[in-house]
């Protein structure tokens, strides 16, 4: 059809053919003017073919450009047609009567309103969305647009009260502003936007009491602008009502925890971990994410608090037991024994290896002062009763309480029954360190290729030990890398809770140095001088003429953080 429609007629056919229209046209009423006006809109249309249609009206208008784009190539061009309407009005000028507005004009100013709104371009939306009511009272796209267009401005009465009117017109109008609503607060979730993301589910929750994708947006909201409490009520009620929705939220913010773990948002991935706590109460996965981003902040007693509530009757692994003693070691070491004991007895751990309950509470015991119960241990294990492996475990726990002879001996017979054990060979590292020992490279072999806890482990223990042999300018190296990807060696009482004196000093005299060393280059750095003529502005920090750029901080850079039993038991190497 396009081709017979294209090769149909002549040039002069063509023309006759508009002439014949126009005064067809003229016949019924219309301006000849429209014409002119209908051929220099298909003119400046045909120069936007080539981008992508964005709606189905854009869509049909290409196709029409298209065909009639390929029309003019064999037949009249524009000028010539529009030249030919003018010398008619010229020779007949009652053709030349006012134009009358279309009728179906506000069909097409709904469609453009539309289109602004997906552009985010909102005032423009509006004042489209307005002219197409003026012409036509309750037109149901239009009353959408400006609903949508009222929202996005942040008028949040005007928007509810062109919403309502929507409804009352025809509730199923409304269905698609909700869906916009839905995914313009996911944007502003995306872009961090949480404080408008929040005011604009509150809005809808005010049309739409408990609806369960805005409680959804605005417990995400909420938790974004550090409002973990009202976020975990939302989260409660959304669980309360929407049992289904809350569980498949609570999956979506685990997931966001854990990527937030990942990327070391250790503050932001504990509170998304909370959020996700309030919609399925007791998940395992999401309270190991909880511990562990609490951890890391060395927040001990919430850490301990969350590994605790993992201990139950079916718990028959030993690594989260080990996280809760470390936990309850760092936060209060002198009654952590007596709280161990009191959590076996309301747990009933049945399914936990006796032996690993009771390496646990001779560690606990140790921070708090007796080794009684080590000493029990370390005969069990003589007596064959207890595996060997175990004495990894326990000579950690002389390390953490200070008492490196003892972590020593331990780790050397240890060491004698199970030479191959890395664990084992990790934690003598550790001890070498605390004594001031040359720990040579021999966490290099032991750590498995492509394992990134084991190697930022590998490489703390290079920086410390090539500062305590005096090779401070490749510790200091060794150690900035450290520091910078993973960001809890920098606070002391992070440090300061996990490893003895000697360790935690060495550190403590590595970042003094590397801080006095960035401060005196900056000092050295001669400031630059700039042309009077130049616009910019130099400061001493500038390493390029003429640009001012600001003095480089470390950045806190991102870190694989200490796991269950890593920083926190059995290997100290995160």
């Amino acid at each position: 059809p396009v081709a017979l429609f294209q090769a149909g007629y002549s040039k002069e056919q063509e023309l006759e053919a508009d002439r014949e229209g126009v005064l067809l046209a003229a016949l019924r009423g219309y301006s000849a003017r429209g014409a002119i006006s209908g051929f220099e809109m298909l003119e400046r249309l045909s120069q936007r073919v080539s981008q992508t249609a964005g709606s189905p009206q854009e869509e049909l208008s290409k196709i029409a450009i298209d065909v009639v784009s390929g029309y003019f190539r064999s037949h009249p061009l524009t000028s010539e047609r529009i030249a030919q309407i003018r010398a008619m009005i010229a020779r007949q000028p009652a053709l030349d009567r006012p134009e009358q507005l279309s009728k179906i004009e506000y069909i097409f100013l709904g469609w453009q309103s539309l289109d602004e709104i997906r552009q985010e371009r909102f005032a423009k939306a509006g004042a489209l969305a307005s002219r197409s009511l003026e012409r036509k009272q309750g037109y149901l796209p239009a009353l959408q647009a400006l609903s949508e267009a009222k929202f996005g401005s942040d008028d949040r009465a005007g928007g509810q009260q062109t919403y309502r009117m929507l409804l009352a017109l025809d509730p199923t109008a409304a269905t698609p502003v909700e869906k916009w609503a839905e995914a313009f607060i996911d944007h502003l979730l995306a872009i961090k936007n949480d404080a408008r993301a929040e005011t604009l589910a509150q809005s809808f929750l005010e049309l739409h009491p408990y609806h369960a994708a805005f409680l959804r947006l605005l417990a995400l909201a909420q938790v974004g602008s550090h409002k973990v409490e009202l976020a975990s009520a939302t989260a409660q009620a959304l669980h309360r009502l929407y049992p289904d929705q809350a569980t498949e939220f609570g999956a979506r913010t685990w997931e966001r925890a854990t990527a937030l773990f990942t990327d070391h948002q250790f503050a932001e991935a504990a509170a998304m971990a909370r959020l996700s706590l309030a919609s399925r109460a007791g998940d395992l996965n999401t309270l190991h994410i909880l511990g562990d981003a609490e951890f890391a902040q060395a927040r001990f007693a919430e850490s301990a608090a969350a590994y605790e509530q993992m201990l139950n009757d079916q718990t028959s692994e030993a690594a989260p037991l080990r996280s809760f003693t470390d936990a309850l070691a760092s936060a209060r070491p002198a009654t952590a024994a007596q709280e161990l004991a009191q959590v076996m007895e309301r747990q009933h751990l049945i399914k936990l290896s006796e032996s690993n309950l009771q390496i646990e509470q001779a560690g606990l015991s140790l921070r708090s002062g007796s080794d009684d119960r080590a000493q029990s241990v370390q005969r069990a294990i003589e007596q064959g009763s207890i595996a060997p492996e175990l004495l990894a475990r326990l000579g950690w726990w002389y390390f953490r309480a200070g008492r490196n002879a003892e972590a020593r001996t331990v780790l050397q017979k240890a060491s004698r029954l199970r030479p191959e054990d890395a664990e084992i060979q990790r934690n003598l590292t550790w001890v070498n360190l605390e004594e001031g020992k040359d720990a040579g490279p021999g966490e290099e072999s032991l750590a498995p290729a492509g394992d990134p806890l084991l190697a930022t482990s590998r490489a703390a223990v290079n920086a410390i030990n090539e500062w305590q042999q005096k090779r401070t300018d490749l510790a200091l190296s060794h150690w900035q890398s450290v520091r910078h990807q993973q960001p809890q060696w920098r606070m002391a009482a992070w440090r300061n809770a996990i490893y003895p004196p000697h360790i935690v000093q060495s550190i403590a005299t590595m970042e003094a140095e590397l801080q006095q060393r960035e401060a005196a280059r900056l000092t050295r750095r001669p400031s630059l001088r700039i042309k009077p003529s130049s616009r910019a502005t130099a400061s001493p920090s500038s390493p390029i003429g003429g640009i001012a750029t600001p003095i480089p901080s470390w950045p806190r850079a991102p870190v694989c953080p200490p796991t269950t039993r890593e920083a926190r038991g059995a290997f100290p190497a995160t």
